[in-house]
């Protein structure tokens, strides 16, 4: 993906000059000002919170402020204000784990005053640091225990007819079966909630039904969620994430017992145990 073609058109954005001059007696450091987010990209509803990034030279005097910006009678503009340093976000879009958020970033963000090109650089960082994988050998380990635990909740609140406690079992089993499937499927970069939603629902590769029984477990969809409906697509999802994971073990890393555990089938005889 090349952020520069995915930069938005320029829409107008909310006065924020005189915040922006509040802003740079609070931090002698900074350097850059930029606005990200929905405000940046152009799809603002009337009530999103407008982003703004401060990128500071050395650590900042304070990470996060919050400002609400309009008049007495009129509505109120949240602004969510994050200061760090330069550094950090050259470290962050260095990282695997970090770069398909340093990457949403960068194709939505707009400068207000940037006279070094800060994002120049941070665009020039990502671009050249696109990972092949984002998931650690620690990560991998704990998704899929953290699945078989959830699972294992889900199968008591069953049994025990508690209700809630399924559904929101099953909201945890589905984040984390999607996160055991991120290895396997392209990096992309995340640029809000709602582009997170649609990547991970759009995985190339996954188990049959994944995108529906994902959208039933988590309550991504307006429609009604009969628990026993809802417990039936998270035993799917779970045995459909583990068959893949035993098919495609090489890409995920994971080491140790529980590698073991899953490629000789223990971890698929313990998913379709008690039901």
């Amino acid at each position: 993906m090349s952020t520069a073609a995915s930069m938005p058109v320029p829409s107008p954005l909310p006065d924020i000059a005189p915040l922006v001059a509040e802003l740079r007696g609070l931090e002698p450091r900074a350097r850059a000002f930029a606005v990200f987010g929905s405000h940046a990209r152009g799809d603002a509803g009337p009530c999103s919170d407008l982003d703004l990034r401060v990128i500071t030279a050395g650590e900042p005097v304070e990470r996060d402020r919050v400002r609400f910006l309009g008049g007495v009678d009129g509505p109120l503009l949240h602004v969510s204000i994050g200061s760090r340093s330069l550094r950090e976000l050259v470290a962050r879009a260095e990282s695997p784990s970090g770069w398909p958020w340093m990457a949403g970033f960068c194709a939505s963000a707009r400068a207000i005053d940037d006279p070094q090109d800060l994002l120049g650089v941070l665009r020039r960082v990502v671009e050249s640091h696109r990972p092949d994988r984002i998931t650690t050998a620690a990560g991998a380990h704990y998704d899929l225990e953290s699945l078989l635990e959830y699972l294992a909740k889900c199968k008591n609140a069953r049994a025990a007819g508690r209700d809630l406690e399924l559904l929101a079992a099953a909201l945890h089993l589905a984040e984390h079966a999607m996160a055991l499937l991120v290895p396997l499927n392209e990096v992309s970069a995340v640029g809000g909630e709602d582009e997170h939603r649609a990547a991970v629902l759009a995985f190339a590769v996954a188990p049959p039904g994944y995108r529906e029984d994902v959208v039933l477990c988590a309550g991504w969809s307006a429609s009604a969620r009969p628990p026993a409906a809802v417990f039936a697509a998270a035993m799917r999802l779970a045995e459909g994430t583990a068959r893949l994971l035993m098919s495609r073990a090489d890409a995920l890393p994971l080491r140790g017992a529980l590698a073991d555990y899953l490629r000789d089938g223990t971890v698929l005889r313990y998913i379709l145990g008690t039901q």
